[in-house]
């Protein structure tokens, strides 16, 4: 079991789930920007901060992945 292999999984999993939340947020942008305008500022920020923070964590985890396979 190489242990570098887990933690590159658990990031891109857990940058996936942030990922999914940051498309969620932006999700309820879409449908909330016509009733609340204000409000819809904070989701379309919020949508947008957990999608890159998500994405970049998901790149770490992917790329701890392929260094340790190459190093096999």
């Amino acid at each position: 079991m190489n242990p570098g292999a887990q933690v590159g999984k658990g990031l891109r999993v857990a940058g996936g789930v942030l990922l999914l939340i940051g498309i969620a947020l932006l999700g309820l942008w879409l449908s909330a920007r016509a009733s609340d305008r204000h409000g819809a500022v904070f989701l379309l920020g919020g949508g947008g901060l957990f999608g890159l923070a998500g994405a970049a964590v998901w790149t770490i985890g992917y790329s701890l992945t392929m260094t340790k396979r190459r190093g096999e």
